[in-house]
């Protein structure tokens, strides 16, 4: 269809549970958390407490055993498993509800920023309209957008979206081209100039040749390109995540030889310096969010 895709997109089902599944974690660590808290004042809560942990730990698990399936090695998230299992020991028990909680939002987050990023970008440029005025001989014939082709002529009066890409044959009018360059000033167009899709026509009456429309529009192509960089990784971000990687196992068999020497707590903590989980979660939320500036 010529809209191809630029008009809003139904929510994608997957993405949808996935992400109502990671808030049901999110809430159930917090819940934790508090009642962890609690304990020292109120010590049913610790049976809560005790009981959320285990449900949002056993998800953590599961994930940190996908990984290592298919990386075939030490993940970060392995390692800060045997950290909240010396925390465990040590009777620090805030402190493992606390780290699951900071690792379940974190991906709610990254998720979060996703959807935004990708609802900005569906409301990037406005809807097409359904059917535009064709010029067949001497008269103006109605018909719906996605039967134009290649070299039609389409007349567009005041107010209405530009649906192609396209050059004016003839008359004067005043485009507002502020969705798709961003400049605020009407701009004066008449024949032999160069009209873009999603572009709005403020007043005049201009008669158009379609040169490009539906994904060869311009605008499309724009669109396109924004939602292909919310799936890639920016380069600072893979060479981070490779510095993590590295340093995760030296990091573990580290914590193995100090842990005799300077007991759980202190080796936990060494442990939580590791900066792999930071930059699998803080790196792609400051890359979504540079992408959801730029589209706007």
């Amino acid at each position: 269809k010529i809209d191809a895709g630029l008009t809003e997109r139904a929510p994608d089902p997957v993405a949808l549970a996935r992400e109502k599944n990671q808030m049901l974690l999110t809430n159930v660590s917090l819940i934790s958390l508090a009642t962890m808290v609690l304990r020292s004042v109120a010590p049913l809560a610790g049976y809560v407490g005790f009981g959320t942990y285990i449900y949002g730990m056993a998800h953590h698990l599961r994930d940190v055993k996908d990984e290592l399936k298919n990386e075939g090695k030490l993940t970060a998230g392995g390692l800060f498993v045997l950290a909240d299992g010396l925390a465990l020991v040590t009777g620090s028990y805030v402190a493992v509800a606390l780290s699951l909680f900071l690792q379940q939002s974190g991906k709610l987050g990254v998720m979060r920023s996703k959807d935004d990023s990708e609802l900005v970008l569906d409301h990037l440029f406005r809807e097409l309209p359904k059917t535009v005025w064709r010029v067949v001989g001497t008269l103006e014939r109605e018909v719906p957008l996605d039967t134009v082709q290649r070299g039609d002529e389409i007349v567009l009066h005041s107010g209405a979206i530009v649906p192609v890409d396209g050059v004016i044959v003839a008359g004067i009018a005043g485009i507002d081209q502020q969705a798709l360059t961003g400049e605020s000033a009407i701009a004066e167009k008449g024949r032999g100039e160069r009209v873009f899709a999603n572009t709005r026509v403020c007043h005049g009456r201009v008669q158009v040749r379609a040169e490009f429309s539906g994904e060869d529009t311009v605008s499309h192509q724009i669109a396109q390109l924004l939602r292909s960089s919310a799936n890639h990784k920016s380069t600072i971000q893979l060479k981070g995540e490779r510095w993590a990687d590295q340093l995760t196992t030296p990091m573990a068999i580290s914590s193995l030889a100090l842990l005799p020497l300077i007991g759980p707590v202190p080796t936990s903590v060494f442990i939580n310096a590791h900066i792999g989980v930071r930059i699998r979660i803080l790196a792609p939320m400051a890359t979504l969010r540079c992408i959801a500036m730029a589209s706007r």
